[in-house]
């Protein structure tokens, strides 16, 4: 066996991919059945026991074209106004020559079943067309014709004819029938004189091996690779021209037909919609330059396997026929959900990859098939961040599109962000990547919280249920930036949801006064949340919580991440991206709180924390910095209006703190001024909870032992 590159034939654009198909069809039908094909560097490979130039001069003097003839279109050359179709058509009828036996005889064929049925012009789509459509499965008698049929559409029942995607509505796109260009194109290849040979084998060569060339064609190619059709902005003028070799269009239409037997036996159920193989509903997400309306008018997207082992054409049909493409149990029905699959290996044994392709409008009213990325399979990958999204698929399945219809344009924009984070999870396989969805997961549920017209009950069509807690092993494994951990912190703030969001028991209650965050600053909303959190009564046990338990409820973080002193600093002189800590905050509401504990970090840094914030964080701590009543019935409780004063920017708040740590037993240093801070980010920072060990440290700094005689002195 030769192992041939086939350098002409790459994953991109679709064209080339058919191509490649298309040239293993038809050797191994009609010349070579031991032959494979496999896929290497994106390169397709071909192990057959010819040559190269034996395979060249096969095409040119054997291969014997697929009869792809269309007479349910117009144009197609089967009726009075198709001239250039219907004088292609004729001279291959007219040529004697063996290798148009099969499309001699099928041409007839078609042209006996448009005198059947007494159709002399275009056939009418909802009757005729299915009418002649039925004829023809019964009387074409050649098979890869009834292969053509299969795959340019599917008959269902009640004569409802199902338009496969790859080649357009039954075998055309817009003005341009791809039997008439097919047939055109073969007179031109084929059919020609003596002294075109060269030029054609030249074409050749350059569509299998990617052989520089001369003579390319302004022909049509349609959707298959958009490149090379031509118009605005393709030259160095204001508009081109097709640049089309037409051996390309040829195989790769041959190629296409590699789905029909798939599409015959997937299409066969009463299921609804379409199910082509590897074939899915669009998806938004992971393109870099489309608008939402343009989604709505695309037509599906092919995810296209590559595969490393060489396989028989016998082994491609079957495994193209299964198609299976699987996600949480399911049949794929999205871009997102196959990329999942592709992720999480819910698909084919044997592939190492999928390039996506997305049929959109494109110049006019003409689809193309848009390279949308390559996803590899990775067998040694860690598929663990890509199975959590299962949990969301329920939500997704009840409430995303009621959310899209309703919600408005910034619901859509958040939907497509939220596409575009799991497609990079999904490439890069990456448990990061989780924390990227849960942001945009967060935006979406402050935006729901805030369309009081998505929450009700009585309107099932536009109901929309919060996104519900996910489990905790979303809870990100590494917290490596100052506005990580302090939304970490933040977070784990006993009952916080409710303070933020409008939700009880994953129900809306926009009755609720509790929930205070709004779109406003962050430093504004932490202070909200404190403020109300000191008017909130909070119980345990049935019995209203006081003292140290309930200053513990309010400022103690039961997540026990760290918050390291340098984040607090940051966070103070304004060197954070407040917009990223909320969003993190946002995200990690979603997700149920990990049961395991970070190690404990170096808190040495507290001693760099300016003075005000500590006697302020030492006041409003969750723990009693006197080492002999630290008890739950301790009755160290700073009063609130140490916080509203801040707030307010009046720095007799300070004072006040003094006056309450000297009551307490634990009078201060010297107060150091405010400087720069400003009084309410100051009241603001209050929120982010710290560790046992971030308190002690901040008590050995701020307030040195006092001597016996003073400590009794005191008490």
């Amino acid at each position: 066996m030769n192992e041939i590159l086939l350098d002409g034939c790459r994953v991109k654009p679709l064209a080339a991919y058919l191509k490649a198909l298309g040239i293993f069809r038809t050797l191994a039908r009609q010349r070579d059945r031991a032959a494979t094909l496999c896929w290497r560097d994106e390169v397709a490979v071909l192990s057959t026991t010819l040559n190269r130039d034996q395979l060249i001069d096969w095409f040119l003097e054997e291969y014997q074209p697929t009869p792809i003839t269309s007479p349910w279109n117009g144009g197609s050359g089967y009726f009075p106004n198709d001239k250039s179709a219907k004088k292609a058509l004729e001279q291959i009828d007219s040529n004697p020559g063996p290798r148009f036996d099969p499309y001699r005889k099928t041409l007839a064929e078609c042209r006996s079943a448009l005198s059947k049925l007494g159709l002399t012009d275009k056939p009418e789509p909802k009757v005729a067309k299915p009418r002649l459509m039925r004829v023809l499965r019964g009387t074409l008698t050649v098979p890869e014709a009834l292969e053509w049929l299969d795959a340019a559409c599917v008959m269902r029942e009640e004569d409802r004819i199902e338009m496969v995607p790859l080649l357009g509505t039954g075998g055309n796109d817009g003005r341009l029938d791809f039997s008439s260009n097919y047939a055109q194109n073969l007179v031109n290849l084929l059919l020609c004189s003596p002294k075109r040979r060269a030029a054609v084998k030249a074409l050749l060569r350059q569509a299998l091996f990617d052989e520089p060339c001369a003579g390319l064609e302004n022909t049509a190619i349609g959707q298959y690779a958009p490149g090379s059709v031509g118009g605005p902005n393709t030259t160095s003028g204001f508009d081109g021209s097709p640049n089309v070799n037409p051996w390309d269009f040829v195989l790769a239409l041959e190629g296409s037909l590699a789905f029909s037997a798939a599409a015959t036996r997937r299409l066969g159920d009463d299921s609804q919609g379409f199910s082509l193989p590897f074939t899915v509903d669009p998806s938004m997400g992971g393109h870099s330059a489309i608008a939402s309306d343009e989604a709505d008018k695309a037509r599906c997207e092919m995810w296209l396997p590559t595969w490393g082992a060489p396989i028989t054409l016998v082994e491609l049909r079957a495994v193209f026929a299964e198609g299976r493409a699987q996600v949480g149990g399911r049949q794929a029905a999205s871009g997102v959900d196959f990329a999942r699959a592709v992720a999480s290996l819910g698909v084919e044994r044997g592939f190492d990859g999928f390039e996506r392709y997305t049929f959109l409008v494109r110049n006019g009213k003409s689809y193309f098939a848009s390279p949308a990325g390559r996803y590899r399979i990775r067998p040694g990958g860690d598929r663990r961040a890509v199975d959590l999204l299962t949990e969301l698929d329920p939500w997704l399945r009840n409430s995303r599109r009621k959310a899209e219809s309703h919600g408005g344009a910034n619901i859509r924009s958040l939907f497509r962000q939220f596409d575009d984070a799991i497609l990079e999870l999904c490439r890069k396989s990456e448990p990061s990547g989780l924390l990227k969805i849960l942001r945009v997961l967060g935006g979406i549920q402050r935006q729901l919280a805030q369309m009081p017209k998505l929450h009700q009950r009585s309107s099932p069509e536009s109901y929309v249920r919060p996104i519900p807690q996910l489990s905790a092993d979303w809870w990100p494994e590494q917290a490596d930036t100052a506005e990580l951990r302090l939304s970490m912190g933040l977070r784990g703030l006993k009952q916080i949801r409710q303070f933020v969001w409008p939700i009880a028991r994953n129900e809306w209650k926009d009755e609720a006064r509790d929930a205070v965050w709004t779109k406003g600053r962050l430093s504004l909303n932490l202070s909200r949340l404190l403020k109300r959190r000191f008017l909130f009564q909070p119980q345990e046990n049935g019995a209203n919580l006081t003292g140290l338990a309930l200053q513990r409820w309010r400022f103690r973080s039961w997540t026990d991440w760290a918050v390291l002193p340098e984040d607090i600093i940051q966070f103070l002189y304004e060197k954070l991206d407040d917009g990223l800590i909320e969003e993190y905050f946002l995200a990690l509401l979603l997700v149920e709180l990990p049961a395991e504990r970070q190690a404990s970090c170096n808190m040495k840094e507290a001693r760099l924390l300016p003075v005000d914030y500590g006697k302020l964080k030492v006041a409003h701590g969750a723990f009693d910095p006197r080492e002999d009543v630290a008890t739950e019935e301790s009755d160290w409780l700073c009063p609130r209006t140490v916080i509203e004063r801040l707030n307010a920017g009046q720095l007799d708040g300070l004072n006040e703190c003094d006056r309450f740590l000297i009551a307490k037993g634990r009078p201060p240093k010297q107060r150091a001024g405010l400087g720069c801070l400003d009084p309410p980010r100051l009241a603001a920072s209050l929120a982010f909870p710290i560790s046992w060990p971030f308190f002690a440290e901040l008590g050995k700094t701020l307030f040195p032992k006092l001597k016996k005689e003073e400590n009794s002195n005191v008490h």
